[in-house]
């Protein structure tokens, strides 16, 4: 026995446990996984002679160059065309401002859904809706890209809550669909992350928010279906502080009385995971925790990784080049 084996088998449990988990971190964790992605999207964009940023080469050299971050020509008319539809009808299409990165979620999303899109595999997208466990009437029939609506949640005079897809089905139904890549988060709420507000749970007095005070619905809406229970009420730090969005997109998919679907690329710990006494973790399965039971039937996650196995058996010719720049 070396005296390093000596000095571990002196260790206390917890100490050995955090050495584990700091090796573990530094090869699995969120940020390992983004610099492997980055060398990956470097390497994709060099094979196809696409100008990228000096300093960053998992960049594309401008916003303007999106196109280039999108494996399929048809798609990417797909999303200039829904563009150019909502600035006819003056309308906002949130076409991110990292849309030429090489890690955006937003371009994955396309690259993976958009084909089935534009070659109406309506077949496919409804046996990964039964994947994630969404109890259907109908069979997926439509799609629609970025959606929003500020009157659902009062958010008029800024920025509304954005969805990434929503897909509709022959018994006019709605999921909608959000896609989370190498993030580190939901996005918590800017009034605090501002130091504007002290974080303190407004749940028995609403006018202790300041997004309340200005119109925003969340609260009351968070009252009328039931939400305001259990943590939700009596933990003493607002909700929204650092899981913002997601309660967001909750209130928006009972509002619109459809389902929500968490895409999520499981090399990414943050969203879902599953920790080594085997129970749910992340922070989703952290925002269902806090729901009433009855609500948590319209919440549901699929990994890509999963939609990967369940596209592999269609013989998609576009399937080799997706896995070569995302996974």
């Amino acid at each position: 026995m070396t005296d390093s084996d000596r000095r571990r088998g002196q260790q206390n449990p917890l100490e050995l446990n955090a050495v584990d988990d700091r090796q573990y971190r530094a090869k699995f964790g969120r940020r390992a996984v983004v610099a492997s992605l980055r060398k990956q999207a470097a390497a994709y964009f060099i094979r196809k002679g696409l100008p990228v940023h000096p300093r960053y080469p998992y960049r594309l050299d401008s916003h303007a160059n999106w196109k280039g971050n999108i494996i399929l020509e048809p798609v990417a008319r797909l999303v200039e065309q829904e563009a150019e539809k909502r600035k006819r009808l003056k309308q906002h299409f949130a076409l991110h401002s990292f849309i030429h990165h090489g890690l955006s979620s937003q371009a994955l999303l396309w690259n993976l859904l958009g084909p089935l899109i534009v070659d109406t595999r309506w077949d496919i997208l409804t046996e990964i809706l039964r994947a994630a466990d969404i109890s259907l009437q109908g069979k997926v029939d439509g799609a629609e890209l970025e959606v929003e609506d500020a009157s659902v949640l009062g958010e008029y005079g800024g920025q509304p809550t954005s969805v990434d897809m929503c897909l509709t089905t022959t018994a006019r139904e709605r999921v909608f669909v959000e896609f989370k890549f190498t993030e580190a988060g939901f996005g918590g709420c800017s009034v605090f992350g501002d130091g504007d507000c002290d974080g303190y749970n407004p749940a028995h007095e609403f006018d202790l928010c300041y997004l309340h005070r200005r119109g925003r619905q969340y609260w009351p809406l968070m009252k009328k279906h039931r939400l305001v229970t259990g943590s939700l009420l009596t933990d003493a730090q607002c909700p929204f502080t650092n899981l913002y969005q997601v309660y967001r997109l909750i209130l928006y998919t009972l509002e619109q009385g459809g389902h929500f679907l968490l895409l999520h690329d499981g090399r990414n710990p943050a969203f879902v995971n599953v920790d080594r006494q085997g129970r749910q973790r992340g922070l989703f399965a952290r925002a269902l925790e806090s729901l009433p039971k009855d609500a948590r039937t319209r919440y549901h996650a699929l990994s890509v990784q999963r939609m990967l196995d369940l596209l592999e058996p269609h013989g998609l010719g576009w399937l080799p080049e997706l896995k070569e720049k995302h996974f």
